[in-house]
């Protein structure tokens, strides 16, 4: 009877470790989390500013400037950037020209996101959201690439718990891309990299 006690107690311990697996496997539940520890260290969704300095200044009467002028007036109408006329000196003439002074509001400074926008502006963002993984869709058998195993995979994410700004009417217009991320599937892919602790997701990689 003890033999037997002792077998079936060694059983289950050698259940609960295949159960628990290992970092290393390549599964679902692993590469979901690596996706996800990427995703965390995202900055949600993010609509640039065209602008990395407060206040700045849009002349209203100069054509090249309009998309700009579209985009902070929006994020004036979604309560992130509060505006004021004032006159500045043309660019053209001596003459004084009308203009708007564009500054940070209180929400504002709270979602502001230095160099968020990224791109060759290097422009600031205002970013909201958190993405989360909701499934792995499928992922390659890990190989050896330029002396790493990886994994090629392709998931879904979702944006969660966005402020409202996001769901400005002005905001949507300007970032239609915005509307596709509101309570809708993203798919995502990602090359996954095996380490010594885990799979990680190749941009968290340390050299």
């Amino acid at each position: 009877m003890r033999y037997m006690h002792r077998k079936v107690t060694v059983l289950i311990a050698l259940l609960a470790l295949a159960a628990c697996g290992s970092a290393k496997d390549a599964n679902q539940d692993n590469f979901s989390q690596a996706i996800q520890d990427y995703l965390a260290s995202q900055t949600g969704f993010c609509a640039g500013i065209p602008a990395n300095h407060y206040p700045f200044t849009l002349a209203t009467e100069e054509v090249f400037v309009e998309s700009n002028k579209r985009r902070a007036d929006a994020f004036v109408s979604a309560g992130l950037l509060n505006s004021s006329d004032i006159q500045i000196k043309s660019r053209f003439s001596q003459a004084q020209t009308p203009a708007l002074e564009y500054s940070l509001s209180s929400l504002g400074q709270k979602h502001l996101v230095k160099a968020g926008a990224g791109g060759l502006g290097n422009h600031d963002a205002f970013c909201t959201g958190d993405y989360i993984v909701q499934d792995i869709e499928s992922f390659t058998e890990p190989a050896d690439a330029m002396g790493l195993k990886i994994s090629r995979v392709a998931y879904t994410y979702k944006l969660k718990d966005a402020h409202k700004w996001l769901h400005n009417e002005a905001v949507q217009r300007e970032f239609p891309e915005s509307v596709e991320q509101i309570d809708t599937l993203i798919e995502g892919r990602a090359v996954l990299v095996l380490t010594n602790k885990g799979w990680v997701h190749e941009r968290l990689l340390k050299p």
